[in-house]
């Protein structure tokens, strides 16, 4: 670390720490417990990297939010088209009848598979779920 680069990261100290000191000397002279007083400044003496740091990485957090949602938006696109341009729905109710087709015949393998055994599909859900009704007085 060059010399100017460690006076400038030391000016940068300072002025956070000036800025946090305030808050430090109030909660060391409160009635708190001496362990919870040295976290207390040992946070404030580590708040110069650990608010970068923690700046980092929520500006990370949402650059990612932004970018699955944009990557949302250009998959859902095409299927939007579609429906604008095939008003009948012919294709969706197809593709959702196949899917929901194949979801229940890998269901169904797998239950086999690990030996579960769920109600037949003509119950109601009212006798699949019993514990989840509450009596109405």
């Amino acid at each position: 670390m060059s010399a100017i680069a460690f006076r400038i990261f030391l000016i940068v100290c300072l002025i956070v720490w000036i800025f946090l000191l305030p808050g430090l000397l109030s909660y060391l002279a409160g009635p708190h417990h001496s362990a919870k007083k040295v976290l207390q400044a040992i946070s404030f003496f580590s708040s110069p990297i650990a608010l970068p740091v923690g700046g980092l990485l929520v500006l990370s957090w949402w650059a990612l939010v932004v970018v699955f949602g944009l990557l949302a938006l250009i998959l859902i696109y095409p299927f939007y088209w579609l429906q604008v341009r095939l008003s009948s729905g012919w294709l969706f109710k197809a593709w959702y009848n196949l899917s929901l087709r194949l979801l229940g015949w890998v269901r169904r393998h797998i239950e086999l598979l690990l030996g579960l055994f769920l109600l037949p599909e003509s119950h109601s859900e009212s006798e699949k779920s019993p514990g989840l009704t509450f009596p109405i007085r």
